[in-house]
C-alpha cells in the first residue's frame, strides 16, 4: 500500500508545486458545481415568475344580444351583459400572466417583436353566441390565441393552457345558469308528478274496491253456475224418469184391467159360495136338529151325548166362524171392486196428468240446458272483466309506485338550494395533492439529474488534464492492480471533494436539504467513484479515444436517464439505455435520497452501481496488465 501511495502522492505534488496547477486543482474541485448550480439556480422556479410575462388580450366582444332581456324564462337573464371583459377580469385576478389590454391595431406587431409574450383575442360574437348557448342554441364561441414560436417555443406550450382556464371559466358561469334553470323545471316537473302520483293512489283504491266487488260477482256467478249444472242434472234425471212414466201408467192400466177381470171372477166365485154356503147352513140345520133329536133320545149313552153335544158346538162354531169369513170376504171383494173402479177412474186421470208432466219437465230442462249455455257467457265475461281489473289494478299499482320513485328521485330544492348547487355541479373537484416525496422547488425537483450529469462532467474533465496511470510504474515491477490502484485514487479523492462542495453549495444556492444527508452524502461518493473507474478503465484502454467514448457515454446518459420527463416516455431505444446504464440509476437513487423516498430502490440503485465499480476495477486491473505489452499503438498513438 505504500507504494500505491507513494504514486498517489506523486501525481498530487504535481498540482501542488506551482501556482497554475494548484489554480487548475481548485477548477477542477468547482466544474461540478459551476453545471449543477448555475443551471439550478437560473431554472430555481421559472413557472412562479410567470406573472412577469407581458401577454396581451383584445376584447372584440360587442356585448349581449338587445333582446336578451326578453328571455324571462331562460338562463340568460342572469348572465354577465359582456362576458369577454368577464373573463379579462378574472384572468387579471388569477395573476398566473402580466396581462395587458391590448391595442386592437397594433397587438399583433407588439407580439412579433417580442414586447408580448403572445395574444389572446376574443372574438365579436363571443357573449351573443354563449346566450345562445344557454338557450340551448348548439353554437360554440371562439377565441384566438396569436404564438410567436421565435419569442419561445415554452411559451407556446404555457399558452395553450390558457385555452383549458378561459373554456373553464366561461363553461362554469353559462353551466351554472342552466342548471339553475333545469334544476327550476325539474321543480315543476316535481310537482306535477306529486299530483298525477296522488290521482294514481286514487285509482288504485278504486280499482281495489272494484276488484273486491266483482271477485264477489264472481263467486256468486260460479256458485250459480254449480246450481245451474245440479239443476240441469236433476232435470236430465228427472226428465228421463218422466219419460217413462206413460209407460208405467200404460202398465197400471193394464193390471187395473186384470184385476177388474179378475174381480169379476172372484164375484162369480162369491156367488157360487154363498150358495154353497146356504146349502151347506141348510144341510148343517138338519144334521144339527137329529143330532140334538138323538142326544134329547134315550138310545144313546151319556157320553156319546156328551161327546156329540161338544162336535156339534164345534162344527157349528166352525161354521160361524166361516160364515163371519165369508161375509167380511164378499164385503172386502165389494170394496175392492169399488177401488178398482176408482183406481181406473184414477189411472186415467194419471196418464192425462202424466202427459202434461212429460211435457213440462222436457220444456223445464230445455230452459234450464239453453240458461246454462247462455251463462257460460255471462261466466266467461265477469272472468275476464275479473282478469281486467287485476290487471288494471296492478297497472294502477305500478303506476303509483313509479310515479312515487319518480317524485322521491327528483330532488325538492329551493331557489338558494338550487343555486348552491349548481355552483358545486359546476366545480365539484376539490383537489387534496398529498406528496408522498415532496420535493421543495422546480431546482431541487430537477437536482438529482444534475447533481450525477454534473459527477460525470466532473470526472470527465479530471481526465483532460491528468493521466490515467503514471508510466514509471508501468514500466516497474510494481502489481498491476497497485498501478491502477495508484493512478485511480488521486482523481477519486478529487471526485469526493467535488460532491462534497456541489451538495454543500446547492444547500446555499437553492436551498438543497436532503431528507437522508448521510446516505445522500455516501451515495455521492459511490456514484462518482463508479464513474472515475469506468472512465479511468477507458482512458487506460485507449487514452484520447478511451476519453472520446467517456464524452459519448456521457450525451447517451444524457437523454436516457429519465431527468426530466419520465423515462417511460422516451423512446425504446433510450428505454434500454435506461436500464443498463449507471447514471439513470443514480438519478433514481438521488430522488429517494434527497426527498424522503423508498430506501429499497436506493438500496437496489446502489447494488448496480456497485456491480459497475466491480466489473470495471477488474477490467481496469486488467489492461494495466496488457498495457505493459509494449506496442507501436502505445508508443506512436494515431491520435
Amino acid at each position: 500500500m505504500l507504494i500505491v501511495l507513494r504514486l498517489a502522492l506523486n501525481d498530487f505534488g504535481k498540482f501542488t508545486a506551482r501556482a497554475l496547477p494548484r489554480l487548475t486543482l481548485c477548477a477542477l474541485l468547482i466544474i461540478p458545481l459551476l453545471y449543477s448550480s448555475l443551471y439550478l439556480y437560473a431554472n430555481a422556479d421559472p413557472y412562479g415568475n410567470l406573472q412577469n410575462l407581458p401577454v396581451a388580450v383584445v376584447n372584440n366582444d360587442k356585448g349581449a344580444p338587445k333582446n336578451a332581456s326578453s328571455s324571462s324564462n331562460s338562463a340568460s337573464t342572469k348572465l354577465p351583459q359582456n362576458m369577454g371583459e368577464q373573463v379579462i377580469d378574472n384572468l387579471k385576478k388569477d395573476g398566473s400572466f402580466k396581462w395587458e389590454v391590448a391595442d386592437k391595431n397594433d397587438y399583433e406587431q407588439r407580439v412579433v417583436n417580442g414586447e408580448y409574450a403572445f395574444a389572446l383575442i376574443i372574438g365579436a360574437d363571443f357573449t351573443e353566441n354563449v346566450y345562445k348557448l344557454s338557450n340551448f342554441e348548439a353554437i360554440q364561441t371562439d377565441m384566438e390565441l396569436l404564438l410567436n414560436d421565435a419569442n419561445s417555443y415554452v411559451i407556446h406550450e404555457i399558452a395553450e393552457q390558457i385555452e383549458f382556464r378561459v373554456t373553464s371559466e366561461v363553461s362554469s358561469v353559462l353551466s351554472e345558469q342552466v342548471i339553475v334553470l333545469q334544476l327550476e323545471g325539474l321543480a315543476t316537473i316535481r310537482d306535477s308528478l306529486v299530483q298525477a302520483a296522488d290521482g294514481a293512489t286514487e285509482l288504485s283504491d278504486g280499482l281495489k274496491e272494484a276488484s273486491s266487488g266483482v271477485a264477489q260477482l264472481d263467486a256468486g256467478v260460479q256458485q250459480f253456475a254449480a246450481a245451474l249444472v245440479q239443476l240441469k242434472s236433476g232435470l236430465d234425471e228427472l226428465n228421463t224418469s218422466v219419460k217413462a212414466l206413460p209407460s208405467g201408467i200404460k202398465q197400471l192400466k193394464d193390471g187395473a184391467d186384470q184385476l177388474k177381470s179378475g174381480l169379476d171372477q172372484v164375484n162369480s166365485v162369491t156367488q157360487q159360495l154363498g150358495k154353497y154356503e146356504a146349502t151347506v147352513n141348510t144341510a148343517w140345520n138338519d144334521i144339527d136338529s137329529t143330532i140334538k133329536s138323538l142326544i134329547n133320545g134315550s138310545i144313546l149313552t151319556a157320553d156319546i151325548k156328551k161327546d156329540l153335544l161338544d162336535m156339534v158346538n164345534t162344527v157349528d162354531t166352525q161354521i160361524g166362524a166361516i160364515h163371519s169369513a165369508v161375509t167380511e170376504y164378499v164385503s172386502g171383494i165389494d170394496e175392492l171392486d169399488k177401488g178398482a173402479g176408482q183406481l181406473d177412474d184414477g189411472i186415467a186421470t194419471l196418464g192425462k196428468a202424466g202427459d202434461q208432466l212429460l211435457a213440462g219437465v222436457q220444456q223445464l230442462a230445455d230452459g234450464a240446458g239453453l240458461l246454462q249455455s247462455n251463462f257460460v257467457q255471462v261466466t266467461s265475461a265477469v272472468s275476464q272483466l275479473s282478469s281486467g281489473l287485476k290487471q288494471l289494478t296492478d297497472g294502477a299499482n305500478e303506476l303509483k309506485d313509479g310515479l312515487k320513485s319518480g317524485v322521491n328521485q327528483i330532488p325538492n330544492l329551493s331557489t338558494d338550494d338550487a343555486q348552491k348547487f349548481a355552483e358545486v355541479v359546476t366545480n365539484p373537484v376539490t383537489f387534496n395533492t398529498t406528496t408522498i416525496a415532496p420535493a421543495a422547488s422546480y431546482a431541487v425537483g430537477l437536482a438529482p439529474f444534475f447533481m450525477a450529469l454534473a459527477g460525470w462532467i466532473g470526472v470527465y474533465i479530471l481526465f483532460v488534464v491528468m493521466h490515467p496511470i503514471s508510466t514509471r510504474a508501468l514500466i516497474s515491477n510494481v502489481a498491476p492492480w497497485k498501478v491502477a490502484l495508484g493512478g485511480w485514487l488521486p482523481p477519486a479523492v478529487i471526485g469526493i471533494g467535488q460532491m462534497l462542495i456541489m451538495l454543500g453549495a446547492l444547500h446555499f444556492i437553492i436551498d438543497l436539504t436532503p431528507v437522508y444527508t448521510l446516505l445522500t452524502v455516501l451515495f455521492l461518493f459511490l456514484m462518482v467513484l463508479t464513474y472515475l473507474t469506468i472512465v479511468h478503465f477507458l482512458v487506460t484502454a485507449a487514452g484520447k479515444v478511451g476519453l472520446f467514448l467517456g464524452l459519448v457515454l456521457m450525451i447517451v446518459q444524457l437523454t436516457s436517464s429519465g431527468g426530466t420527463f419520465p423515462w417511460q416516455t422516451l423512446p425504446v431505444i433510450d428505454q434500454l439505455f435506461y436500464l443498463i446504464m449507471p447514471m439513470s440509476h443514480a438519478v433514481d437513487a438521488l430522488r429517494n435520497l434527497l426527498y424522503g423516498g423508498s430506501l429499497d430502490i436506493v438500496l437496489q440503485k446502489s447494488l448496480v452501481l456497485v456491480a459497475y465499480f466491480i466489473v470495471f476495477a477488474v477490467l481496469d486491473v486488467l489492461i494495466v496488465r496488457l498495457r505493459r505489452r509494449w506496442s507501436m499503438k502505445y508508443l506512436f498513438p494515431a491520435i
